[in-house]
C-alpha cells in the first residue's frame, strides 16, 4: 500500500499499482511525503483565508444593498 495525497489535501492509502499507473501519471495525486503534506497544509490554509475574505466581502455587499 502506498500513501498518496489527493487534490483535496486528504491522504489515502491505495495499492502501489493504482497509484503509480493511474493516479500519479494523470496528476490526480502525489506520493504523500512529509514535504508534500506540508505543502498541502499551507495551500489549504491559504485557500481557507481567501475564501473567508470573499465571504465577508459578499456579506458586506449584501448588507449595503438591503
Amino acid at each position: 500500500m502506498l500513501k498518496v495525497a489527493v487534490r483535496a489535501g486528504d491522504v489515502v492509502k491505495v495499492s502501489d499499482g493504482y497509484a503509480r499507473n493511474m493516479l500519479i501519471p494523470k496528476g490526480l495525486a502525489k506520493e504523500a511525503t512529509e514535504g508534500k503534506c506540508q505543502e498541502f497544509r499551507k495551500a489549504k490554509s491559504a485557500y481557507g483565508r481567501k475564501e473567508a475574505a470573499r465571504q465577508r466581502k459578499r456579506r458586506k455587499k449584501t448588507c449595503q444593498d438591503a
